[in-house]
């Protein structure tokens, strides 16, 4: 799957987590999202295919807001560009910490897997054995005599 529908999913779930914690401003649908929010969904599904943990997630995040102008503030305000989770990861309630979570689990679940020929491949050839037919009985040998 591409990166921007992988983005759009992330955004959506994200969302969906926003809307079920009660978070007084969740983010719009994708389609009608800023730029701003899509090209931050971007850019953490690229780190999440490059091999950023969740908490790793979470920094870059927070740089990308910063590069953009945002800062800490109680409220989330887009005109004002304030954030409460413009925090250190430790900071964040385990509401946020989810989503984090989230995102990396749904990138990890969408990115394109290996071709199938490839993996073939690298698998050596097996040798076939005809399988190897006994018999219980005779392979026992005789029964043990007892002492009279």
């Amino acid at each position: 799957m591409d990166i921007i529908s992988i983005a759009r999913i992330c955004h959506e779930a994200n969302r969906a987590i926003q809307i079920v914690t009660g978070d007084p401003a969740p983010s719009a649908p994708w389609d009608q999202a800023e730029y701003w929010q899509q090209g931050s969904a971007i850019e953490g599904v690229q780190k999440a295919l490059d091999g950023e943990t969740a908490e790793q997630l979470h920094e870059s995040w927070c740089a990308y807001k910063e590069a953009e102008g945002w800062v800490y503030g109680l409220v989330k305000d887009a005109v004002a560009k304030t954030h409460p989770c413009l925090v250190s990861y430790d900071a964040l309630p385990d509401e946020q910490k989810a989503k984090d979570h989230v995102f990396a689990a749904i990138v990890a679940a969408l990115r394109e897997p290996a071709p199938v020929v490839e993996v073939i491949e690298t698998i050596p050839p097996v040798e076939t054995v005809p399988p190897v037919v006994t018999d219980p009985v005779k392979d026992a040998g005789e029964a043990p005599k007892t002492a009279e």
